[in-house]
């Protein structure tokens, strides 16, 4: 690493940062406006190499590592990090705020932006901004916004709250000196964004990583991929990732899940249930897990979509419609007391669509009247004819095992009528 002096940039009044003690990185905190921070990561003798990192949808923890910390800094890296506890595309963060904050640091010889996913689109829109000669976008959108993507609706709730205040990303990476490299599966949403880019500006290098699903990073890293990719393309190399992926894909669980959703889409339902339960096997993970669960209540296996869904439930985000699922399930297995307590807890959730799930009770609940109804009329015309047993033989009357097995086969079957008719939506 080279010994180079810490000194503010050249041409600026911003004072430089204090010095740094040898050993591990320090961590200095240079902005924070509530929702998005920005740390700088150096050693006392800084590095020519500085990566600037952006974190990803779901990373909401801001006193946690940023983006690819630990890998860049063993890569020999000072990172600048910018992270969020908010997913809004890093909205309430200007070209100018970030450009101040590059006044403060060291002159690198060398620039690099990397993220993935709402953080990729980060890496893309600030790579000019930082003076980066690469950018690393693994899975990015070019925009999350309606009125520029109509056919993005994967994070159509975040979009609408958010209030927009970047340039188109067309405004800015159509110019400049960085190389975007864009790694992606184009079998998802993804690719339409890839193309989108690829009009804009021939600097965008597409590298498409197919049945990686979103976002492409987790396959990679997976299959043991991850470093040799990003040191490829840092130095402008960009690697034949097709025989490598195809040995090692068995050991990702995210590939087999992603190749698992092209089976749905094309409505190849047993093959999706193998390669779930094959994925399910590899990660513990409970994404994997509830996507598991869905496929086998599709293919009529609610006990077993029950189990796949109680075993991920710990590590899941508890929104109402999955509360509302996990009361499906919980109906068609007969566990009734649980069903309508997830269905109060649904309502209790997201109580703009009461009127939705007090309906959907409610006719649960007739269900269970209807059944209860039933059985009292059964019990009384059992107790009738018992007395007219006693009536007419002056003896207490008895009923055969065979017959009682048969009025108790009739009532399941009344049981089971009632309950298939009764919710008449899927949440799957």
């Amino acid at each position: 690493m080279a010994t180079r002096e810490r000194k503010a940039r050249a041409g600026t009044e911003t004072p430089a940062l204090p010095p740094a003690p040898a050993g591990d990185p320090v961590r200095y905190g240079l902005h924070g406006n509530g929702h998005t921070g920005i740390e700088y990561l150096t050693r006392a003798t800084p590095s020519s190499k500085l990566a600037v990192t952006f974190s990803h949808y779901g990373s909401l923890n801001l006193a946690m590592p940023g983006f690819g910390e630990d890998f860049l800094l063993k890569r020999g890296y000072d990172v600048l990090t910018l992270k969020c506890n908010i997913n809004n595309w890093f909205q309430d963060v200007s070209i100018e705020t970030v450009q101040s904050i590059m006044a403060q640091l060291p002159a690198y010889d060398e620039i690099i932006t990397y993220g993935s996913s709402m953080g990729g689109y980060a890496a893309m829109y600030f790579a000019q901004a930082v003076g980066a000669r690469v950018c690393i976008a693994l899975s990015p959108q070019f925009s999350i916004e309606p009125a520029v993507v109509p056919f993005e609706m994967r994070w159509a709730g975040d979009a609408a709250r958010i209030h927009f205040t970047h340039q188109r990303l067309s405004e800015v990476i159509g110019h400049g000196g960085t190389t975007y490299y864009v790694l992606f599966d184009p079998h998802t949403l993804d690719g339409q964004h890839v193309d989108m880019m690829m009009e804009i500006s021939n600097r965008v290098m597409p590298i498409p990583i197919p049945h990686s699903g979103h976002p492409s990073g987790v396959v990679l890293q997976e299959a043991g991929l991850l470093a040799s990719t990003f040191d490829n393309l840092v130095r402008g190399k960009i690697p034949d990732l097709r025989e490598p992926l195809r040995k090692n894909r068995r050991q990702s669980a995210s590939y087999l899940s992603a190749l698992a959703q092209r089976c749905i889409d094309k409505r190849r339902m047993q093959t999706a249930e193998g390669l779930l339960a094959a994925a399910c096997k590899i990660g513990n993970r409970a994404d994997i897990q509830l996507s598991y669960s869905r496929v086998l209540l599709k293919n009529l296996k609610p006990q077993e979509a029950h189990d796949a869904l109680e075993e991920a439930w710990p590590k899941l985000g508890h929104d109402a419609h999955l509360i509302a699922y996990r009361a499906h399930l919980q109906h068609l297995t007969g566990d009734i007391d649980g069903a309508f307590k997830s269905f109060d807890d649904a309502i209790r959730k997201q109580p703009d669509l009461l009127a939705f799930y007090q309906g959907e009770r409610a006719m649960f609940g007739q269900v269970v009247r209807d059944f209860q109804n039933e059985k009292r009329l059964r019990d009384a015309a059992l107790a009738r004819a018992k007395a007219e047993l006693e009536l007419h033989h002056g003896q207490t009357g008895s009923f055969s095992r065979p017959v009682m097995i048969a009025t108790f086969s009739i009532s399941l079957v009344i049981l089971l009528i009632l309950a298939g008719v009764a919710i008449t939506f899927r949440l799957v």
